[in-house]
C-alpha cells in the first residue's frame, strides 16, 4: 500500500506495564560494518501494519492499522532510520501537542543524517507555538555510519554516540540515562539485553533476532524450552513474561539494516515482524521495492491477525503475563524450517545483488515471495490448532488436593487428557523423594498419609502420564 505525504481483560499492576526495548548499533558492532536498529514494540493495541510512504524521502515504517500520518519506527531511501521507546523518568507527559509518532513521520520524510534529526528537534523546541507531548529515547542511524541515542524531554535533548560506547552499541528500555535515576522502568530488560548482545559482537540480524526472543529473567532461565518445572504458583511449564525482553505486550518488532554511503539499492532493509518474536518469523522489506505486501498492511493485514492468534495460543491463561513454554516451543519448531529458508534465500539474494545490482521490480517480487512463505506457514499453524484439535498444544494435567494445608491425610485428584498410567512422586523442599506410586489408567484419586517422621512444611506432588506432566504444592501442618 502506498501513502502520499500530506499535512500533519486482565489488568496487571506493575511498574512497567507499557514500553519498548530498542538497540542502536554502530558499524563497529556489526558483522557487515553497517549501522543497525532494533525495536520490540510493546503496546496493548495489537492491530499493527507496515506502510510505504511517498514523501521527500520515501520510507517504510510500522504503525497502527488505520493510521497513516504517524509512525513508530522505520527507514527511508536515504539510509536514515529511526526507532524509539517511551521513557518515564524525564518529567511529566502532556495531554496535548505533537506526538512521537508525528515526530518520526516528519523525520523519515525529511532526514538524511542523524544531524538532520537533531535539527528538526532544535526547530521544534525553538518554536514557542509548538508543544511536544511526551518523553522518549530515539535510536537513529544514517548511511554515513552514525548511530546515536537521543534522549528527548518535552523541551530539550541530549544524545549518546553508540560508537563511543563499550562494544559499539547502546540499549534503551523505558528510562533515559540522563533522567531521574530513581524511576528506571525496564531496568531488567536493559541489563539482560546488554548481557546477551555483548558476547555476540560483531552482530548480524539473527543475533539481534534471538535477543528479541529472549525469555530469561533474574529469577529464572527457562532454557532450553520447553521449561520442565514450575515457578511461583504458575501451572507446570509456564513462565512470566512481565520482565522478559520478549514480553506479553510485544505487538511487533523491527530490525533495520542500514545503508553505507556508497551502496547498492538493496539497502536499507527493514526486517518486519508481528506478534511475539519467539513464535513468529520476520520478513525483509526493502525500501526501494516501493511497496509493502498486502498481507502486512491495512485492515487486511492477515499476517498480523495470524501472529496474534499464535500469541493467544501461548498466552492462554487469564493472567496474560503467563507464557506456555510447551506450546510456544512446538510452534517455534514448526516455524523454524520456513525461517531458515527465508534467511537462506535472503543472504543468497543479497550476495548476488551486491555483484550484479537489482531492480525495484525484482525487490518487490522477492519481498512478496518471502512474505507468502511465512504467511502460508502461519495458515498451517492456525489450521493445526483449529482443525486438528490443538495438534501443536500439549495439554496439562490438572491436580486438585484437599484439604490443603492438611494435617494427617490429603486426597489428591488427578485429571489427565488421556487414560494412561499415572506415576506420582511426592518430594520434600530439597527435592528428596518421600513417596511414590502408580495409578492405573482409570484411577484418578488416592489418599496420601505421610509418615509421622515427616515434619511440617512444603511438599511437591509430581505427576507424569505419558507425554503429560504437572506439579502442585502440598502444605503439611502438624
Amino acid at each position: 500500500m502506498k501513502v502520499f505525504l500530506g499535512t500533519m481483560a486482565f489488568v496487571v499492576l506493575v511498574s512497567s506495564v507499557l514500553g519498548c526495548t530498542i538497540g542502536v548499533f554502530s558499524p563497529l558492532a556489526t558483522a557487515d560494518d553497517r549501522p543497525m536498529l532494533w525495536k520490540n514494540r510493546d503496546v496493548p493495541n495489537v492491530a499493527q501494519q507496515y506502510i510505504y510512504v511517498e514523501a521527500e524521502h520515501n520510507f517504510v515504517a510500522i504503525t497502527y492499522q488505520g493510521i497513516y500520518d504517524k509512525v513508530y519506527g522505520g527507514t527511508n531511501d536515504a539510509g536514515f532510520g529511526i526507532v524509539n521507546t517511551d521513557t518515564y523518568n524525564q518529567g511529566n507527559w502532556r495531554s496535548y501537542g505533537i506526538s512521537d509518532g508525528e515526530v518520526m513521520f516528519i523525520a523519515l520524510s525529511q532526514c538524511e543524517s542523524v544531524w538532520d534529526f537533531l535539527g528538526i528537534l532544535d526547530s521544534l523546541f525553538a518554536d514557542t507555538s509548538v508543544v511536544l507531548r511526551s518523553t522518549h529515547c530515539y535510536g537513529v542511524i544514517d548511511k554515513f555510519g552514525n548511530a546515536i541515542v537521543v534522549e528527548a524531554t518535552c523541551t530539550n535533548y541530549v544524545y549518546f554516540n553508540a560508537a563511543s560506547a563499550p562494544y559499539g552499541f547502546l540499549v534503551r528500555t523505558n528510562f533515559a540515562i540522563s533522567g531521574d535515576d530513581t524511576l528506571r522502568r525496564g531496568w531488567d530488560r536493559y541489563i539482560r539485553a546488554r548481557s546477551v548482545l555483548e558476547p555476540l559482537v560483531p552482530l548480524d540480524v539473527r543475533d539481534v533476532l534471538e535477543t528479541a526472543r529472549d525469555l530469561v529473567t533474574a529469577e529464572l532461565d527457562p532454557n532450553p524450552l520447553p521449561f520442565e518445572g514450575t515457578i511461583d504458583s504458575f501451572p507446570y511449564g509456564y513462565i512470566s513474561t512481565e520482565n522478559t525482553i520478549n514480553r506479553y505486550y510485544t505487538a511487533s518488532y523491527q530490525i533495520i539494516v542500514g545503508s553505507a554511503e556508497i551502496d547498492n539499492p538493496q539497502y536499507p532493509v527493514l526486517w518486519s515482524g508481528f506478534g511475539i518474536p519467539y513464535a513468529t518469523i520476520p520478513v525483509p522489506l526493502w525500501v526501494n521495492s516501493r511497496e509493502v505486501p498486502p498481507q502486512m498492511t491495512g485492515s487486511g493485514a492477515t499476517m498480523c491477525s495470524d501472529a496474534q492468534f499464535i500469541k493467544g495460543q501461548i498466552h492462554d491463561q487469564p493472567d496474560i503475563r503467563l507464557f506456555n513454554t510447551q506450546t510456544a516451543y512446538r510452534i517455534h519448531e514448526f516455524l523454524s524450517p520456513v525461517e531458515e529458508n527465508v534467511f537462506g534465500q535472503y543472504y543468497g539474494y543479497m550476495s548476488l545483488w551486491a555483484k550484479f545490482g537489482v531492480s525495484e521490480d525484482t525487490l518487490a517480487y522477492i519481498q512478496q515471495d518471502l512474505c507468502n512463505q511465512v504467511a502460508g506457514r502461519y495458515e498451517e499453524v492456525r489450521g493445526l490448532f483449529v482443525e486438528e484439535h490443538n495438534y501443536l498444544k500439549i495439554q496439562n494435567i490438572s491436580i486438585k488436593s484437599y484439604p490443603n494445608p492438611f494435617n494427617s491425610a490429603v486426597k489428591i485428584e488427578i485429571s489427565s487428557p488421556k487414560n494412561n498410567f499415572k506415576h506420582i512422586e511426592i518430594l520434600d523442599i530439597k527435592g528428596g523423594k518421600v513417596f511414590e506410586t502408580t495409578l492405573s489408567p482409570y484411577t484418578s484419586t488416592f489418599m496420601w498419609e505421610p509418615s509421622s517422621k515427616l515434619s511440617s512444611g512444603l511438599y511437591i506432588v509430581s505427576v507424569k502420564s505419558g507425554e503429560y506432566r504437572a506439579t502442585s504444592r502440598l502444605i503439611l501442618s502438624r
